[in-house]
């Protein structure tokens, strides 16, 4: 029992890990229609920054603004990157994010060194004990981090003009240009944002790991494993299939084999889009650029 325990923490905590960067790169779809293939290295930059700021101040004051740099570099990629490149093919802009992904890596490499580091948690360390088990205290504020993030971004989606607005430029973005849904300011806050969750990931993440360049490109390949489950339009579904992912990654892991611990995603992965095609959200075939 105290195993399967510890097994479920791990898994819902990784889970929420992968749900946090996989919203973000389901808001920029929703919004503009692109795949941004730096999500994951935008958490380890944001884990990076966190870590230089924690020698200058209070590691909770280093987490706000290490989502605030974030916020603004996920918004710099968008002016960058996806203003230029809007009208070109989907192929196109996703190759260009992937540049951006290897440059990010190849700056930290430079920069901080490719050997690991630790990094101090903003949400305390330690263990409790719950039924004999001990559950790694960061594990439990990930958990509830998360789920506190989710609601606000349900709540922001579905009762604000904001919402509104994201929705209809997912839904058809010419008609809702035509009514004055102004895309340019949309794709801005919607790329910042998917920053921002990718900062906040890295932020939970980090301490738990052995901080690399490296890390968010492991991460981010069990984050697509979740968007393809999920549907690149479906918040909701999209944090379901990450959660299924990370628990079920951990109870593989620790009951049938840990050599097969970076393929589990992927083989649930195909198995559930052998048994349902389309994945947990119904498909989308609206184009919008």
């Amino acid at each position: 029992m105290e195993r399967f325990l510890a097994l479920l923490l791990a898994g819902l905590s990784s889970g929420a890990v992968y749900a946090l960067v996989a919203s973000g790169i389901v808001l920029v779809h929703k919004a503009s229609g692109a795949v941004n293939f730096a999500q994951g290295d935008l958490l380890t930059l944001g884990a990076y920054v966190y870590l230089v700021l924690t020698a200058y101040v209070a590691p909770l004051v280093a987490v706000i603004l290490a989502i605030v740099v974030l916020f603004l570099v996920g918004g710099a990629i968008e002016r960058i990157v996806f203003v230029p490149l809007r009208n070109k093919p989907r192929l196109t802009v996703a190759v260009a994010t992937f540049g951006i992904a290897l440059a990010i890596e190849a700056g930290l490499t430079v920069w901080r060194g490719s050997d690991p580091q630790s990094v101090p948690s903003a949400f305390g360390s330690g263990s409790v004990s719950v039924f004999g088990a001990l559950l790694p205290v960061l594990s439990l504020w990930t958990i509830a981090i998360t789920a506190l993030v989710f609601g606000v971004l349900y709540a922001i989606f579905q009762y604000t003009q904001i919402g509104r607005m994201v929705r209809a430029l997912a839904a058809d973005r010419e008609v809702a240009v035509m009514y004055g849904v102004s895309a340019t300011v949309l794709n801005f806050l919607t790329f910042g944002l998917s920053g921002a969750l990718a900062a906040l990931g890295g932020v939970l993440l980090a301490p738990a790991l052995a901080l690399s360049p490296f890390l968010g490109f492991s991460i981010v390949l069990y984050v697509f494993a979740a968007v393809t489950i999920g549907g690149f339009d479906s918040m909701g579904g999209v944090a379901v299939a990450a959660v299924v992912l990370g628990v079920a990654q951990q109870l593989l892991t620790g009951y049938v084999s840990s050599s097969l611990t970076n393929a589990y995603p992927y083989l649930i992965m195909l198995v559930l889009l052998l048994i349902r095609p389309t994945g947990l959200a119904r498909p989308t075939m609206a184009e919008r650029y």
